[in-house]
């Protein structure tokens, strides 16, 4: 029995409905009708009906409304129980056939229709071929897709960054198994976001805008060694003559080539830029064009022209050489490189990119890899022919000329492959014509040929450890350039041939274990590295506060400044205050192999009577030097704002012992009692101790001379390294503690991680 709140039986509710259904049922009569007293021997039909025509009404209205219950109800409403089904309101196939023609009724004569839902589509429906691509182009409207998206989709974790939805990890496997990979195999990361910028022009104006934008101590970009076309090069993008300061970003570079028929007046350039630091480039670019009043270099984004895949590992050659069917024959608007094509096919039994001169490039027309089956690479030859060898030798010593040349530089054909390309089902139907299963389809003659780029990357492309003598092999591979709408074409074969594809965590981690800085998580003094940091700051800080206070570090406690950053500005305020400098002045670092050796060694030489003045003219003197080279007229006044003072540069650290060091942890010179400590520590448990200070114990705040960017552990070098930056000042201070202590160690620092209470003994390393 129902009740109602204050538990009083209520049976108000059943009495109502049988009260309506009684009213429900009588017919309503007219008694003051005066024709009913009245009655004749001859009935008028006509006027029968229309004295009835009030009982006639009541009748209909009777029928309509006299139901199960009272009101005016639906066919599905007045069913019997065992009749009734669920949802039969909106699915009229649920009533009982007899009654379901009364309910078509009922729903056509509705005044307020209430139309069905649609029914959603099913899982065949939805993976229907049209309906995938709608699906797609509604879901990259605003955030850029790769054309790999889908297939790392499935298999990666995605996230957006710089415009554009790209993988950060792979889900099926761990650190440890890509770092075999990329030790023993190969690796393959899809780096097509980078933006392709096109430069055309003059060779001397090319030179003379990019002289005053880019690094003057390395060969420039119009230099012997690139200008042919035959390697690729690296520098760096700095604000119109702010040169070695205000570092924007590292770039890549490569020249078409010519052959020796062609004019070398009018030349094309490519420069691959990282998309984080793209429009800062091009705004450079444009401010310099301006001041140095140059009219004909035109400069254009020719954004997702061009497909790169980076291939990392000694086995990148041998999966490049099964992938890729060279052709035999070209056509009118597809020629072929014979001279590289046989240079190709002389490096069939090369073991490692490695052996091959840094940036070399390769210009190849290949047939649709599509056309042949997906097989895994095959193992090492060990024994190698002396013929092969000798041709190997050879290509080794000296590159050939004239191997460069593809006809990818043009866009008309570019187009033209990616609007004519062969469809699948069509290949498919070529298949089932096949008499026996799996055999690789000839090529016909409208099949298309693609031409690519092959370019060699070396470990002279990046800054690396100056006393650093362990193998670099894990820099090297190939990089491929293809035309666009042709990624997944060439992308299946090279994984099903043994790649094993990364994301951009796994980039990171492949820089950090080849000792090498990272763009962008490592250059502290772009642009692009204050917004990393900060949302990663932001984001740090947010879990932090998440935790309850159990279960997170009291970074008050341990006298942490700045836990979830590097704090370099606080830091480089107070060597302003200490020595009295201009609080304008920016933070910059020396990202050159020649002014890193310079200041180094000027450095080391520097007596208790030299200043800081003494040492800030010198590097003028340097850099004034270097712009002299290059025929570039600037004045000491144009360069002064930035000093020694302010400037910093790039470090590796190796922890001496056991233990882990992380993101922002800080470094700090050591007294003569600290190393000594250590040594004696060392001497007593017969191996290297992992801490020098009891725990709770830390150094002061004036020996900090630096902070890390990144670090962990390192499976290449089998103990926790680091990368980070340090201020010349700081290096200064240290390299003459070092010295007038007597250290065997004269790169002896401390190393303190923010999130723990151990300070560790470790050597620096300067990058250049």
């Amino acid at each position: 029995m129902k009740r109602n709140f204050n538990g009083i039986s209520d049976n108000s509710n059943k009495k109502n409905k049988k009260k309506a259904k009684r009213n429900a049922q009588l017919i309503a009569t007219d008694l003051n009708n005066s024709l009913i007293s009245e009655a004749p021997r001859n009935v008028d039909i006509i006027q029968f009906a229309e004295a009835r025509s009030f009982e006639l009404n009541a009748i209909e209205s009777a029928l309509k409304n006299a139901t199960e219950n009272t009101g005016n109800q639906r066919v599905f409403q007045s069913l019997p129980r065992h009749l009734r089904r669920r949802a039969a309101s909106h699915n009229i196939k649920r009533i009982p056939l007899q009654f379901r023609k009364k309910a078509f009724w009922e729903r056509k004569n509705d005044p307020n229709p209430k139309m069905p839902p649609q029914k959603p589509k099913n899982r065949k429906d939805k993976r229907k071929p049209g309906t995938i691509v709608e699906e797609y182009n509604r879901r990259s409207d605003k955030v850029k897709w790769l054309e790999t998206h889908v297939w790392h989709s499935k298999r990666m974790k995605m996230e957006e960054k710089w415009g554009y939805k790209l993988a950060e990890y792979p889900r099926e496997k761990g650190r440890k198994i890509i770092y075999k990979d990329e030790k023993y195999t190969c690796l393959l990361h899809d780096a097509s976001y980078y933006q392709c910028v096109e430069v055309n022009g003059s060779v001397n104006n090319i030179k003379t805008l990019f002289n005053f934008i880019i690094d003057l101590s390395i060969p420039s970009v119009t230099s012997n060694r690139y200008i042919k076309g035959n390697k690729i090069g690296n520098t760096k993008i700095y604000e119109f003559k702010k040169y070695p300061f205000n570092t924007i970003a590292p770039i890549t570079f490569l020249w078409k080539a010519i052959s020796m028929n062609e004019s070398n007046k009018e030349r094309t350039l490519w420069l691959w830029i990282h998309p984080s630091a793209c429009q800062n480039v091009l705004n450079e670019i444009e401010i310099a064009k301006k001041k140095l009043d140059i009219q004909d270099v035109q400069i254009n984004l020719i954004k997702d022209e061009i497909i790169m895949f980076q291939l990392t590992g000694p086995r990148s050659h041998a999966i490049l050489q099964k992938t890729l069917k060279l052709c035999d024959n070209g056509t009118e608007i597809i020629s072929i490189n014979e001279k590289a094509h046989e240079t190709w096919r002389n490096l069939k039994h090369l073991r490692t990119s490695a052996s091959l001169p840094a940036g070399v490039v390769l210009g190849l027309t290949v047939n649709d890899p599509r056309l042949s089956n997906f097989t895994k690479m095959e193992k090492r030859i060990n024994e190698i022919s002396e013929k092969d060898q000798q041709l190997i030798s050879d290509i080794c010593n000296k590159w050939p000329d004239n191997v460069a040349q593809s006809s990818i530089w043009n866009k008309e054909l570019r187009d033209y492959l990616k609007n004519n390309k062969c469809k699948e089902d069509s290949l498919n139907k070529r298949r089932s014509k096949s008499l026996v299963p799996g055999t690789p389809l000839e090529p016909l003659e409208d099949d298309s040929k693609i031409p690519i780029l092959l370019v060699q990357r070396g470990a002279t492309n990046y800054m690396t450890n100056i006393d650093d003598k362990q193998s670099q092999e894990l820099l090297y591979g190939w990089n491929l350039y293809i035309p666009k709408g042709w990624a997944m074409a060439f992308f299946k074969p090279l994984v099903f041939a043994g790649a094993r594809v990364i994301g951009l965590n796994n980039i990171y981690e492949l820089y950090f274990e080849s000792t090498i800085p990272c763009y962008p998580y490592d250059y502290i003094e772009t642009k692009t590295y204050i917004e990393y940091i900060n949302k990663k700051s932001k984001e740090e800080e947010e879990e932090y506060n998440r935790k309850p206070l159990s279960k997170r570090p009291n970074y008050q406690k341990l006298g942490i400044m700045s836990p979830f950053r590097p704090p370099f500005e606080i830091y480089l305020s107070m060597i302003k205050q200490k020595y009295k400098e201009n609080e304008s002045s920016p933070l910059w670092v020396v990202n050159t192999p020649k002014l890193v050796n310079f200041i180094t060694k000027e450095i080391r030489s520097i007596s208790s009577t030299n200043t800081i003045n003494d040492l800030n003219e010198k590097l003028y003197t340097e850099i004034l030097k270097q712009y002299k080279e290059h025929d570039i007229n600037i004045t000491k006044n144009e360069i002064q704002n930035n000093n020694i003072i302010n400037g910093f540069i790039r470090v590796s650290i190796d922890i001496l012992g056991k233990g882990v060091i992380n993101n922002n942890s800080i470094i700090y010179i050591s007294t003569k009692d600290e190393y000594d400590r250590w040594l004696h520590s060392k001497k007593k448990d017969k191996e290297e101790n992992t801490s020098i200070y009891n725990v709770g114990e830390f150094p002061s705040s004036s020996s900090i001379i630096g902070f890390i960017t990144t670090g962990h552990y390192s499976l290449n070098y089998a103990h926790a390294k680091a990368i980070g930056c340090c201020s010349i000042i700081g290096i200064k201070d240290m390299l003459q503690n070092n010295k007038q202590n007597n250290y065997k160690h004269s790169t002896f620092i401390l190393v303190r991680d923010p999130k723990g209470q151990v300070v560790r003994p470790a050597l620096l390393y300067f990058l250049s």
